[in-house]
Parts: C-alpha cells; sequence; structure tokens
C-alpha cells in the first residue's frame, strides 16, 4: 500500500495535468479563429450583356450587305468592340473575304467632343498577302460595322505601329479618319 498511495496520487496529477492542458487548447483553438481566404489569380468573371448588333459584309466584288448576329458583349468598351470586330473577322472568313494571317488583335475607343474614333490594332504575319480588292473590302466592312455601331472615325494599326499602307496596297492613314 505505500507503492500504491505514491502511484495513485502520480496519476492523479498526470491525469489533472492532462486535463487542464486540454482543457487550454481548447479555449485557445475558441479564441483563434482563421479565416479561410479565397486568393484566386483569374479575374472576376466579367457580366456579358446580350446584344443585336449589326455586320456589314462586302464581298470581293464590293458588293455590301449587313446581317444582324446577337452576341454576348462585354460591358467594358474596348472589349465590346473588339468583340464586335472578331464577329466580323468570322463572319468575313467564313465568306472567304477576310486575310488569312490578320486578326483583330485589340481595340481602343477614343472620346472626343466631336466624334468616337476606334484605335484598331491589326495582328498580321509576314506571310499574309492580299489583294487590293480584297484590303478595300476588309477595310470598309470594318469602317461600316464600326459606324453602324456608333463609332464616327477609325485608326488602323498594324502590329501595334502607323502603318502608310494597310496590306502592302491601300492607304490607311487618310481613308478612315472621321
Amino acid at each position: 500500500m505505500k507503492r500504491t498511495l505514491p502511484l495513485l496520487a502520480g496519476l492523479l496529477v498526470f491525469a489533472l495535468g492532462a486535463f487542464v492542458f486540454m482543457r487550454a487548447r481548447v479555449d485557445l483553438a475558441a479564441q483563434v479563429r482563421v479565416a479561410r481566404v479565397d486568393v484566386s489569380l483569374r479575374a472576376p468573371a466579367e457580366a456579358l450583356v446580350s446584344e443585336r448588333i449589326s455586320l456589314t459584309l462586302i464581298d470581293r466584288d464590293g458588293l455590301e450587305r449587313t446581317v444582324y448576329q446577337d452576341l454576348q458583349l462585354p460591358s467594358t468598351t474596348n472589349q465590346r468592340y473588339r468583340k464586335i470586330l472578331q464577329a466580323l473577322e468570322t463572319a468575313m472568313r467564313e465568306a472567304g473575304v477576310w486575310v488569312d494571317g490578320v486578326n483583330v488583335q485589340e481595340v481602343f475607343l477614343v472620346e472626343r467632343p466631336e466624334a468616337r474614333l476606334a484605335v484598331v490594332d491589326f495582328a498580321v504575319i509576314d506571310q499574309a498577302a492580299a489583294s487590293v480588292r480584297e484590303e478595300r473590302a476588309m477595310l470598309a466592312a470594318l469602317r461600316e460595322t464600326l459606324a453602324r455601331n456608333n463609332i464616327d472615325g477609325v485608326r488602323v494599326f498594324v502590329n501595334g505601329d502607323v502603318p502608310e499602307t494597310f496590306l502592302g496596297h491601300v492607304a490607311v492613314t487618310s481613308s478612315l479618319e472621321p
């Protein structure tokens, strides 16, 4: 019995210590609140608005026709016009008029008191070859489509630079001004 009493006392002290330790740990966990933070590198999804837009298609013979498409357009102006011109590009490619190796890269809107101008930057690969008719058709379709969608004038850039001609034939610095 002499040996059991110190053993029981030791076990009692150990159990009491374990109880106090566990209780303190539970209280500490209750005090510390860890908020879940959602870190995402993606931009929030932009709200799209359904809108009927007008596209002016011009064939190689210069014949013009207007088609209407329902598009889901972003609310930001530059992205909205970029999407419209990409729809024009797709429609003219399907008609066999848009030149391979030429893509709408960016569209920037310039608001002036007298006019709304669109600066359209095309990505053009070196091998892109177009006839004068194809260039004229593409530029006329671009100008007319933007005009039907509330743009007064167009400035054309190619690969980020202001060119003298679009694809080697048609001057763009003066022919597309408002």
